[in-house]
């Protein structure tokens, strides 16, 4: 025989009428929600938009200051005193290294250090060797258009002994997440393509995409103490990286530590369009609740 409380819970759940409990979305709701939260993105927005930034930075484009293949020098003139540690950074412009022939020229497993077959290095194609040829004496390594379009200018400061751009540590200017994601392995390390102990950091940087085609990379970070004074720096470089084959440009930049980094200005942009569509949504609720109440 059937159990009648059975019978009736399953009516009950059959019609629906199950005791339950919703939140009921009222113009109310959205009012008490929307203007609060708009209010506090409106300001962490102009806190992030407008604070004055602590940090100095001295920036030079050198382009087009010699052929490539040359080594050339320019001067870089420090205006201010510059404090110590003292970021040395490159940045490209109209370089979309974000582009999918880009992104997917690349061997993650190969970049992991693990052994690659040329049969599997398709994803690579026609950067996986010279003119295509399985020998491995003719592959490309690291192999990929990721790769190979590696930023390879080198800096050194003459006449100011105080900053030494030739002994500029790479420590600390690798994200920690990319540790195990690009490091070199035994088979590779006598291959004189493949990133060694000295461009390893740099070339880990250079692998981590960048979302627009105006970038900057951590070069090296100078260490020391004290401060730079004011005055010009003699900057040699060797111009090997072409900028005119995309109609971009490249220049170097030294700056030192800030209370914001430069992309929170950029954010405090994200922030007060959102505090501003969430004030507009809670003006209109306020001005449109008589209709719905009425409804």
């Amino acid at each position: 025989m059937e159990d009648p409380l059975i019978g009736e819970n399953q009516h009950a759940f059959l019609e629906q009428k199950l005791p339950m409990k919703r939140l009921v979305l009222s113009p109310n709701l959205y009012i008490v929600v929307f203007t609060p939260i708009g209010l506090i993105c409106l300001v962490i927005g102009a806190v992030l938009l407008f604070a004055k930034d602590s940090a100095i930075e001295v920036k030079k484009d050198y382009s087009n200051i010699c052929e490539i293949g040359n080594v050339c020098e320019f001067i870089l003139n420090i205006p201010q005193r510059m404090s110590y540690p003292i970021a040395v950074m490159f940045e490209l412009t109209n370089f979309y290294q974000n582009h999918w022939k880009s992104v997917r020229s690349r061997s993650d497993d190969q970049l992991m250090g693990k052994y690659v077959r040329f049969d599997d290095m398709k994803s690579c194609y026609p950067y996986r060797s010279n003119g295509d040829d399985p020998s491995p004496n003719n592959w490309i390594l690291p192999c990929g258009l990721h790769a190979i379009s590696f930023f390879n200018d080198t800096f050194d400061v003459k006449e100011f002994k105080t900053l030494e751009l030739s002994d500029v540590q790479q420590t600390g200017i690798k994200v920690k997440s990319l540790n195990s994601l690009y490091k070199g392995h035994k088979w590779l390390e006598d291959t004189p393509s493949w990133p060694n102990s000295n461009t390893l950091n740099r070339f880990s940087m250079w692998m981590d995409t960048a979302a627009f085609p105006n970038f900057r990379r951590l070069y090296g970070i100078a260490q020391g103490k004290g401060y730079v004074e004011p005055g010009n720096v003699t900057i040699s470089v060797m111009n090997n990286y072409n900028v005119s084959s995309f109609n971009g440009k490249k220049s170097i930049i030294l700056t030192t530590k800030g209370d914001f980094p430069p992309s929170s200005k950029y954010l405090g942009i994200v922030y007060i369009v959102s505090g501003t569509i969430m004030e507009i949504a809670s003006l209109i609720t306020i001005f449109t609740k008589p209709i719905f109440t009425s409804a």
